[in-house]
């Protein structure tokens, strides 16, 4: 089943990347979207290619890391029905050769910015006894990764936190989902270069494909 998107809103963090795609099918299906990415351009223009096609979108530049620009954003936004948290760093490096403060960035975006996002517009769901929040977490969330010791561990904990959530929404009735993802590698600018050890079992993913695969379930 599907889940119906027509007349709500849909926010997606990371509306630049991949984002962008999810939000170009949430807006053929008839919602409003709201775009935020940390680039102003890469989200204008995810933005204005919905538009073109007769879609209803707006877009923000938010670091959904930092919480007073979330929280700030998230006024502007209004009442969201579906929160994508899909925003996402990595560096690919070897434990030794990771920065402090890359490692700490890594954990901001990844992991910590699901709480300050969602936190912000989960009272609303609640109140209105409807909503989703989709957590993009990883395949490299599921099993320990080499050269990812911060983004899988990263991951980890995005996964772990959307299924506390959706036992959370689930024990106290609230009519809120939460729907985890976990794909793996996506050919993107974050992946470039990379390579599978089996690519029968584990391939490389196309953009497109990601999207409309997890886009079209009922959480």
């Amino acid at each position: 089943m599907r889940h119906p998107l027509r007349g709500r809103t849909v926010l997606v963090t990371g509306g630049g990347g991949i984002g962008r795609l999810m939000a170009l099918g949430a807006a053929r299906r008839g919602a409003r979207d709201v775009i935020w990415d940390l680039s102003e351009a890469a989200g204008a223009a995810a933005r204005d290619e919905i538009r073109a096609e007769g879609g209803n979108a707006e877009s923000f530049s938010v670091d959904v890391s930092a919480r007073v620009a979330v929280a700030a954003a998230a006024q502007r936004a209004g009442d969201v029905d579906v929160v994508i948290n899909d925003a996402g760093v990595v560096t690919g490096q070897r434990l030794m050769d990771a920065t402090e403060e890359g490692i700490e960035r890594t954990f901001q975006v990844n992991a910590l910015s699901l709480y300050w996002v969602t936190r912000a517009f989960l009272g609303g769901m609640i109140a209105r006894h409807r909503g989703t929040v989709v957590t993009v977490a990883s395949a490299a969330g599921m099993v320990g990764v080499a050269r990812q010791t911060d983004y899988s561990a990263s991951k980890f904990a995005a996964f772990g936190f959307a299924e506390s959530l959706r036992a959370e929404m689930r024990k106290e009735r609230t009519g809120v989902t939460s729907l985890v993802v976990c794909p793996y590698d996506i050919d993107t600018g974050m992946f470039e270069g990379v390579r599978t050890t089996c690519p029968p079992l584990l391939p490389i993913l196309r953009p497109g494909r990601v999207p409309r695969a997890h886009g079209g379930r009922n959480p």
